[in-house]
């Protein structure tokens, strides 16, 4: 048989607190997620009424695949004649990656693709990304995202010379499509 143990009463007392550690890290203050952006770019980039954001892809893609995803986007979104997009749509190698442009920064976080500085995509892992929409006009939607603002706007010279740093900068983009 077994013994039952007898409650005390005395009235405990509160446990005593121990002091916890804090993190390191700051709080969270992001609202949206970290993703691949993709827009359209360039001095002569003639949308006509498009959306400037090409795609948004997970930012679990690897390199190889986000090159990939813009050589198709690049030559499916751009004015290109057939054969044009046969031919360097489905080039290997040097052929393909001639249209590559890498930034200034040797940074793997962004890609430009296509005719630099005239008309390209280009590609930056960016984080806090979420949309809104207007309470105005319920077509009308603003993207909104962190980025880094490095030195891929540079010229090569500076930024070999000084240390540019790389700045957390908020971005917007509204859109809304012209009424059929």
């Amino acid at each position: 048989m077994k013994l039952k143990k007898k409650k005390s009463t005395r009235k405990r007392l509160p446990r005593a607190k121990s002091p916890r550690k804090r993190s390191a890290r700051k709080k969270s203050t992001e609202r949206g997620m970290k993703a691949w952006l993709i827009t359209w770019e360039g001095d002569v980039a003639s949308l006509g009424g498009r959306c400037k954001v090409a795609s948004v892809l997970s930012a679990r893609m690897n390199k190889t695949e986000i090159k990939f995803a813009l050589r198709v986007l690049f030559f499916s979104g751009n004015s290109f004649n057939l054969t044009d997009k046969m031919v360097h749509g489905t080039g290997e190698g040097k052929e393909a990656a001639k249209w590559f442009t890498k930034p200034h920064s040797n940074s793997s976080q962004q890609f430009f693709y296509g005719h630099y500085p005239h008309e390209y995509l280009f590609a930056r892992l960016v984080k806090d990304l979420h949309c809104e929409m207007s309470w105005q006009d319920h077509r009308e939607h603003t993207l909104i995202w962190i980025e880094k603002d490095g030195s891929w706007f540079l010229p090569r010279e500076s930024v070999q010379q000084a240390e540019v740093a790389s700045a957390e900068v908020e971005r917007r983009y509204t859109y809304m499509p012209k009424p059929m």
